[in-house]
Parts: C-alpha cells; sequence; structure tokens
C-alpha cells in the first residue's frame, strides 16, 4: 500500500483509493486510518467547487430532470457541509494530539526523595552491621567497607539510586568464597516468576541488612525515626534538637524522614537487583571479579580515538583534553605536504638551425 503524502486529499481521490478495501474490513484498512491518515486534511476547495459547479446547473423544462437536478444540489450541500465538519474535527484531533504528545515530554518518572542534604556516607552509620557468615556468602564488615567507598567523581552529588549501585558492586564482589560464586544469585522483585530462574535468591536476612545498613549510610537510621513527635517533645533528644529550632519544624523534618525511610527500602532491593545483575557480567581477572573491558570510540574532527576502560568506571576526558591530545594530529594535519626535490632539467637540444 503506497504511502499518502499530501496533507489534504481530494474527496474523489479519497473515495477510490478506499474502494480498494473490501467492505471496510480489509486487514490494511485499519493500518490506513491510525498511521496513514494521522496528518490529512480534506480539500475544502474542491468540495467548494462542486456546490458550486451543481448550483450553476441550467434549468430543465423536463420534470424528472429537474427532480434530478435539486437532488444533485442537494447531495453537493450536504457533502461540502460534512466536508467543513469533518475538516474542523481533523484540525482539533491535530491540536489534542500535539497537546498529549507536549504531555507526555512533560511526565517525569516519579523517583522518591531524600531529605535535603543526604548523602551517602560512613559517618552517618549509627551502629555496627555485620553479615554473617551463610556460605558462600562471607561475614563482610559493611562499616568498614562503607568508610573505604568513595563516591564516583562521574555522578552527581544527588544521584542516590547511582551511589547505592555503585557500592553494592562494591560489597558484592568480595561477598562470596569462591568469589564467583555471587554470579549465580539474584535479588528478585516478584518473586520466582521473574527472569533467569536457574539463578538463587539472596538470603533476605543478608537482604535486610544491606537495605538498612544503607538507609543508615543516608541518615535514615536514627532510632527517633521509630518514635512519634509528641514522644519526642516531650523527652527530646540530641537528633531531635537537631531538626529545627522550633518543635514544628522538627515534626515536619522528622515526618520527612520517617517518609524516606519507608519509600527507600524498596528502591534501595532494587539497586540490590541491578548490582546482581552488573555483577553477573563481570569476568574473572586475577582471582577477582572486574568489570568487562568495554571500547569506546570517540570521532572529533575526523579522528577517531580508541579509550578500553573498565565497565562502570568509565572515564571521559574534558573536551579541553581531547583537543591537546590531538593538536599534533592537527598541526600534521594542517601543515602542508613537502615537495619532492626538484630534478636537475637536461639542457635544451639545439636543432640544425640554431644558431651555433
Amino acid at each position: 500500500m503506497r504511502e499518502i503524502y499530501s496533507s489534504s486529499i481530494p474527496l474523489q481521490l479519497l473515495h477510490t483509493f478506499l474502494l480498494s478495501f473490501s467492505l471496510c474490513c480489509h486487514p490494511h484498512y485499519t493500518e490506513l486510518f491510525s498511521n496513514k491518515l494521522k496528518e490529512v486534511r480534506l480539500d475544502l476547495i474542491e468540495a467548494r467547487a462542486l456546490q458550486v459547479a451543481a448550483s450553476q446547473l441550467p434549468s430543465a423544462s423536463d420534470p424528472l430532470v429537474s427532480q434530478l437536478c435539486a437532488l444533485v444540489q442537494n447531495q453537493t450541500n450536504v457533502i461540502a457541509g460534512l466536508s467543513f465538519v469533518v475538516d474542523a474535527l481533523l484540525i482539533n484531533q491535530q491540536e489534542l494530539r500535539q497537546e498529549l504528545h507536549r504531555a507526555n515530554n512533560r511526565i517525569v518518572k516519579p523517583t522518591e526523595r531524600l531529605p535535603e542534604n543526604a548523602r551517602l556516607h560512613g559517618s552517618n552509620l549509627t551502629r555496627q552491621w555485620i553479615v554473617p557468615a551463610l556460605p558462600p556468602f562471607k561475614c563482610v564488615n559493611l562499616n568498614d567497607l562503607l568508610d573505604k567507598w568513595k563516591r564516583s567523581p562521574r555522578s552527581r552529588e544527588d544521584d542516590h539510586l547511582v551511589h547505592c549501585i555503585d557500592f553494592l558492586r562494591n560489597y558484592l564482589i568480595r561477598a562470596c568464597e569462591p568469589v564467583e560464586r555471587i554470579q549465580t544469585y539474584a535479588c528478585r522483585q516478584t518473586g520466582k516468576c521473574g527472569k533467569h530462574e536457574r539463578l538463587l535468591d539472596v538470603p533476605e536476612e543478608i537482604v535486610d541488612i544491606l537495605i538498612n545498613c544503607l538507609l543508615d549510610g543516608f541518615g535514615l537510621g536514627h532510632p527517633e525515626l521509630s518514635m512519634t513527635a509528641d514522644q519526642l517533645i516531650a523527652r527530646p533528644t540530641r537528633y531531635w534538637k537537631e531538626l529545627g529550632p522550633i518543635d514544628a519544624i522538627r515534626t515536619a523534618a522528622l515526618e520527612e524522614r520517617r517518609k524516606a525511610r519507608v519509600e527507600w527500602g524498596p528502591q534501595i532491593r532494587g539497586a540490590l537487583g541491578k548490582a546482581l545483575a552488573d555483577v553477573r557480567a563481570y569476568v574473572m581477572k586475577q582471582d577477582r571479579l572486574v568489570p568487562p573491558q568495554v571500547i569506546f570510540l570517540d570521532i572529533i574532527q575526523g579522528t577517531s580515538i580508541t579509550i578500553v576502560t573498565p565497565a562502570h568506571n568509565i572515564h571521559v576526558a574534558p573536551a579541553s583534553a581531547k583537543r591537546k591530545a590531538l593538536e599534533p594530529l592537527h598541526e600534521a594535519k594542517s601543515q602542508p605536504m613537502p615537495r619532492p626535490p626538484e630534478q636537475p632539467q637536461p639542457p635544451p637540444v639545439l636543432g640544425n638551425n640554431a644558431p651555433a
């Protein structure tokens, strides 16, 4: 079926085109009106010309012919009127489609927020978090691990979910003995009905410890968060007093943190699933799990640069550094090609008529 490129379709052409479909039940009939005629408009000039032509028919003496002419004029008037109405509906449909498209662009996937200035850091921990030894999982001190963990300079300070995934990957590559056993585990959000049924589930005891440790690392592990504002007003603690200057502000801050703690539990569980998926793609190198190497091709002004970096640890040089690295190539490219040395010209051959 050919594409209709014109945005204004004559009614006669559309009628002829639809005759190829049998009683509007052809399999391409729906495709025509859903895909091909999205921005179509009716040719109102043609409808108006048809109406004018019908009104200019000469009068006939025969009563039958006169009745037929009147019938044709009425039909053309109806066709012209319907054409204007349908065209107006098509205009409104286009506007509605554009508004819907703009609305879809404005829709942002809702993400749970953390309190202002919340950062994942070992100094926020309020207690010891130890992963117990549940073979093949080893006993790991998460406090020491979080103290040594450094946020990637490539991520923004408010990329909290990225920070969780990065820290969890750092834990997972040393979680088991042997280390590659971690690649046989997953953290499912919907039970065994998910993908990769062959994978084992991380023990829920370990999952709960990881979630609570990260919540504590965000500053959401204080015992006051399990208390009500009235209890803290009656027996204020240091943490309660640091939430604000007055009880009303402290109450609002407490509720914000309680809500964030509830919302971020499932978020961290999802981050653990993503971190496990990343680690399952790692490779063994010198008895360690490391990200696979990825080759990036950066093309700048026709010059290609190949960068080999481990995944999840990609370093992208700033544009100024790239330009500086390419300066010798650009200078060599801009310099003119050296001319070959000129060959000595042979002496001219003197003819018989040349002077001696």
